[in-house]
């Protein structure tokens, strides 16, 4: 879990960048493809303000507008 009100001051900014950039009507939950059995997935609750988003989503297919965001949510869990 990433909460921009516990994270440090750096980190905080970054996530609420990537956030406001994602236009949560336009979100669409991706399915692994066949034969995808190593990939992962990503169970993911987008909260701003009062929009929300639940989705899952396939590193395979992964969402353009979501890249940034699991590439800074992976790095994070990486380092900590």
């Amino acid at each position: 879990m990433a909460d921009s009100r516990t994270l440090p001051p750096a980190d905080a900014a970054r996530l609420r960048l990537l956030m406001s950039s994602l236009d949560f009507a336009s979100l669409r939950s991706t399915r692994h493809p066949t034969g995808g059995a190593d990939l992962f997935q990503y169970d993911l609750t987008l909260i701003r303000g009062s929009d929300h988003w639940r989705g899952t989503v396939s590193q395979a297919s992964v969402p353009a507008a979501l890249q940034p965001l699991l590439q800074f949510l992976a790095g994070r869990a990486a380092s900590g």
